[in-house]
């Protein structure tokens, strides 16, 4: 990996660089701690939502998180994202994402050996994480899911007739942008007003209405899912909160019950809306520290706290 641009904090460095994947160079973002190597906790690959980008700011303010506390952290621009080539927003295929996290999980591996390998993924990037995890097995560590893309919220469903309708429209008019988005509307997903103006004047971020092939390969990415969540087997730790009109909240609940893995928790947010790392404090900052805490149960650094999280909610401040 390149690298093109470096800024330096007094907790990591974060830079900004270029992977080939999928046969293409596609924008990657590291978050390295300045500590000694020998001190790093583990490697976290985060994935982007929907419209976003690696340097989104829910996977920054992730990322920057962990890098804290002694993570490296990685991510990439999918195809049609941020700084990556394609036509923006442009999704051609469910599985298009899934090889291109793969790739870029086993690019993290060669690249840190000597580590531990996380996931995280917010919406639709918990969605990848889940199935890269499929694909990788037991090369993955855990993995923690913020309100992850396991199933569409009912009211951003299409109705069932026009499902048909969507997978031909997608193959004869892909890029048309004609399906309206709520991933759109930042106030229905960003508590914070600091951090919700982040994410709207964020550059590199997709806005525009929904390209038919990309609401069909997230509409199949549910879909697949829904069909292999009892196959799960890697460890993990699953977010939501309760308000999230984005992302079905139950859906969630029926990864932790149906997955495999006996290493599992969940943990539900009274009230907080789908980007739970832009809500406001003191939400915020126990959503931050269950994060952190559960990363570094995984890592072996801390045997005073490997057990397994157990199924709770926390409350948001009205």
């Amino acid at each position: 990996m390149s690298t093109s641009e470096q800024q330096r904090s007094g907790e990591f460095t974060y830079s900004v660089g270029e992977c080939p994947l999928q046969g293409q160079s596609l924008a990657t973002h590291t978050w390295t701690p300045s500590t000694p190597a020998a001190s790093w906790r583990g490697v976290v690959v985060i994935f982007h939502g929907y419209g976003a980008h690696g340097a989104y700011p829910t996977v920054k303010f992730g990322a920057e998180l962990l890098a804290s506390h002694g993570f490296v952290c990685m991510s990439v621009d999918f195809l049609g994202h941020g700084g990556s080539p394609g036509l923006p927003g442009y999704i051609a295929a469910a599985e298009d994402l899934t090889s291109c996290g793969t790739e870029f999980f086993e690019h993290a591996q060669a690249t840190h050996p000597q580590m531990r390998c996380f996931l995280m993924g917010t919406s639709m990037g918990g969605a990848i994480a889940l199935n890269v995890s499929l694909r990788v097995g037991i090369q993955c560590s855990g993995m923690v899911l913020l309100a992850p893309m396991c199933r569409i919220a009912p009211e951003a469903m299409p109705p069932a007739w026009q499902v048909p309708l969507l997978k031909a429209a997608s193959y004869l008019c892909p890029r048309w942008a004609v399906i309206p988005s709520a991933a759109a509307d930042d106030d229905a997903q960003y508590k914070d007003a600091e951090r919700r103006t982040a994410c709207s004047n964020c550059p590199g971020t997709y806005t525009g209405k929904m390209r038919l092939a990309t609401g069909y390969a997230l509409l199949q990415t549910t879909v697949v899912l829904q069909e292999r969540l009892h196959e799960v087997n890697t460890p993990f730790f699953v977010l939501h909160g309760t308000a999230d009109t984005i992302v079905a909240p139950d859906a969630s609940g029926e990864l932790h019950s149906r997955a495999t893995t006996v290493d599992k928790a969940i943990k539900m947010y009274e009230g907080a809306l789908h980007g739970l790392l832009c809500e406001e404090l003191p939400l915020r900052a126990t959503i931050e520290d269950d994060i952190v805490a559960w990363f570094t149960s995984r890592t072996g650094l801390d045997s005073d706290n490997t057990a397994p999280m157990t199924a709770t909610v926390a409350t948001a401040r009205p």
